[in-house]
């Protein structure tokens, strides 16, 4: 009669030298190496249903486990031995333990520092996409994003260091950075033509009606710049016959297109459409006028790049995921849903900015840079005097994880 037991990490053992709870055979109580080898099987189990649900085998049954190896009947008082060319039992729980040790551990999530300008940018829904349908933690990588108040800003911090990648950057302030000597180097394009309207009082109709007026803009070297004069020279107004203010996040231009404290701003999704709702005039978007030329992209911090290559090509492919949901119509509803909740704005405007990106095809769908187009920025740079006319864009590419084409 089986008096008293307890289970010994996970298996039923016999303190009383009865008989083993599971097969009625007498035994004698539990060795100290016994002890060893349950605590180091038990280990092992772990160990192994780690690794099964981590390559997503799922969580097998208790029942599946092997059976304990019992000791052997009783022939003597605390008899034990070692039959014939049997392993002893110490060299079996050294390999096992050996094994143990060298198994393939399960990493942490590697933190990646980004930076940004405006949460509510819809050019950042393909990182809210990855980060909510579990892409980044597929890859171990967990981005935290810091937000900035102007791109040129966000770009000091990825050159000092302070950020390791800046995913949405308009493309202008890395190439001059870049020129001017800063380590850093473009990834992959991220929306490859700007999405950007410009929107102005009601009262005003034309694109030629805003000679003399004051439009708001992202900066003094900002893209949105090389946009807008492109936009207004199609129309007649040359450099000078308007006046320039800034401001580096859409969200702080709408407001102040709103307060009427300028005349004309230029908007991205989806404050071009809460413009337009508001009464104001849509004159045009920049893609009519600049189809080929790319708005965003993803630069690195070169020094950090190299020291974390598999981590940027893990990253990139999580994004990768996250625009291909995108831009799969049958998830407009949930896309839809994680935007309203990340940029606290109408359902019917982010609405609005979904179809009008699926619509553009504005998110670069293969992760490739196209050299062709990515120098029509340079040459913009180039004809504004702010790269030099020899600067090659080979200098923008880090090799060995930038994919370039043509």
């Amino acid at each position: 009669m089986v008096r008293v037991a307890q289970v010994l990490d996970g298996f039923p053992v016999d303190l009383n030298r009865s008989v083993n709870i599971s097969t009625g055979v007498p035994q004698t109580p539990p060795l100290p190496h016994q002890r060893v080898y349950a605590r180091v099987r038990r280990a092992v189990w772990e160990r192994s249903l780690a690794l099964l649900v981590r390559a997503g085998e799922g969580v097998p049954n208790r029942d599946m486990r092997p059976p304990l190896p019992q000791p052997s009947p009783l022939r003597g008082e605390g008899a034990h031995r070692v039959r014939g060319n049997a392993v002893p039992l110490v060299t079996v729980i050294f390999c096992i333990t050996l094994a143990l040790l060298l198994a393939p551990a399960g990493q942490a999530a590697e933190s990646i520092v980004a930076g940004s300008v405006d949460a509510a940018s819809a050019s950042l829904w393909p990182l809210y996409i990855a980060e909510k349908n579990g892409y980044f933690d597929a890859a171990e990588v967990k981005p935290e994003i810091i937000f900035s108040q102007s791109n040129a800003s966000v770009i000091q911090q990825l050159t000092a260091g302070s950020l390791n990648i800046a995913p949405s950057a308009g493309l202008v302030d890395p190439i001059r950075a870049i020129d001017k000597g800063a380590s850093l180097a473009i990834v992959r394009i991220l929306i490859q033509a700007p999405p950007y309207a410009l929107l102005a009082k009601p009262t005003i109709k034309r694109t030629a009606d805003l000679k003399g007026k004051t439009i708001i803009i992202g900066g003094p070297k900002d893209i949105t710049r090389i946009f807008t004069e492109r936009m207004l020279t199609a129309s007649g107004l040359k450099p000078g016959g308007y006046d320039f203010v800034f401001a580096g996040a859409t969200s702080a231009r709408f407001s102040a297109l709103q307060s009427g404290a300028v005349d004309a701003a230029i908007l991205t999704v989806p404050f071009n459409f809460y413009a337009e709702g508001a009464g104001f005039t849509n004159l045009g978007f920049t893609f009519d006028v600049l189809p080929d030329m790319p708005f965003a992209g993803m630069a690195v911090n070169r020094p950090w790049a190299a020291a974390h290559p598999k981590t940027i090509e893990r990253f990139l492919t999580a994004v990768g995921k996250g625009i291909a949901w995108f831009d799969d119509s049958s998830h407009r509803e949930e896309a839809v849903s994680l935007l309203v909740a990340r940029s606290k704005t109408k359902q019917e405007d982010v609405e609005r900015s979904y179809d009008f990106l699926r619509m553009h095809n504005l998110f670069e769908p293969t992760g490739k840079v196209s050299r062709r187009r990515i120098g029509a920025v340079v040459e913009a740079l180039q004809q504004l005097g702010d790269v030099p006319a020899g600067f090659s864009p080979e200098r923008l590419f880090l090799p060995g994880v930038t994919q370039v084409t043509d």
